[in-house]
């Protein structure tokens, strides 16, 4: 594995922990747990648990439908870096 691939793929280590946090955080701040989420929408408990830590890469429905049973809307933008 060359050099460029490795910090591409600690990049996306990274992203993923970043989604997750963002998920806990609008989660919490709603004051619903995970079971709340599971009860609205159907996503297991843990899989909401694997994206809050970081694992797995979640497809963009499913944010959408993270967003819609936490009562909040999905904005995605791009920036430069």
């Amino acid at each position: 594995m060359g050099r460029n691939e490795e910090s591409w793929e600690e990049r996306a280590r990274l992203e993923n922990r970043q989604v997750g946090e963002a998920i806990r955080e609008a989660r919490m701040m709603r004051g619903l747990s995970q079971y709340d989420i599971y009860l609205k929408h159907g996503i297991a408990q843990s899989e909401i648990s694997k994206m809050e830590r970081g694992l797995g890469n979640p497809q963009v429905s499913t944010l959408k439908r993270l967003a819609d049973a936490m009562g909040m809307r999905l904005v995605i933008r791009f920036e430069p870096v």
